[in-house]
């Protein structure tokens, strides 16, 4: 039987069972630990010898995770965000942390001298949620700026990325936020 859907042209489906004749002294709840875990292994065998490797999937996304510094899904739309990455010695006000709105976090950010002095202004700007709205109903997929922040040892390069999301929608302004050192 073939099957084409409209979202996607195939589907695979991988399953494990487990039968009371099989293991007659096997409790319902055992016989559905076996099936699931055979369930696992057949979909590792399908993507091993038939379709793509997921394996490294974790190391790449633990990869990128790492190279960033703080990583936030922000709604531009409701000026909201929920933390994906981030360290929690920076979530203090003294250092511009507010978990009120994003708008209010970037700006607090700014003002409390975790920016360099020289790049305030452009910073508050850029950050700024009207600008951002804007730059995004233009079409743009990716939002870019180079700033210096406050660290142990002075100030330190730092690139903010801002891209949108698969489910962006005018109404509906999600996109993800990245901070990354730069120069090290």
């Amino acid at each position: 039987l073939a099957w084409k859907g409209k979202e996607v042209d195939s589907l695979s489906i991988s399953y494990g069972f487990a039968s009371r004749n099989e293991f007659p002294d096997k409790t319902v709840e055992e016989l559905e630990e076996i099936a699931d875990q055979r369930m696992y292994e057949s979909k590792e065998a399908y993507y091993r010898h038939g379709g793509q490797d997921r394996r490294s999937q974790k190391q790449i996304y633990d990869m990128i995770c790492k190279s960033y510094i703080k990583i936030l899904s922000v709604n531009l739309s409701d000026d909201n965000y929920r933390i994906i990455k981030t360290n929690e010695s920076e979530m203090k006000k003294d250092k511009g942390y507010s978990d009120e709105a994003i708008s209010k976090w970037l700006t607090m950010f700014a003002q409390s001298g975790q920016v360099h002095p020289e790049d305030k202004d452009r910073f508050i700007e850029k950050t700024n949620l009207d600008y951002l709205r804007r730059y995004f109903e233009k079409n743009e997929t990716d939002f870019t700026l180079l700033y210096r922040r406050k660290s142990e040892d002075g100030y330190e390069n730092v690139l903010m990325e801002i891209t949108k999301t698969d489910n962006f929608k005018d109404d509906n302004m999600e996109v993800f936020l990245y901070i990354k050192k730069i120069g090290e």
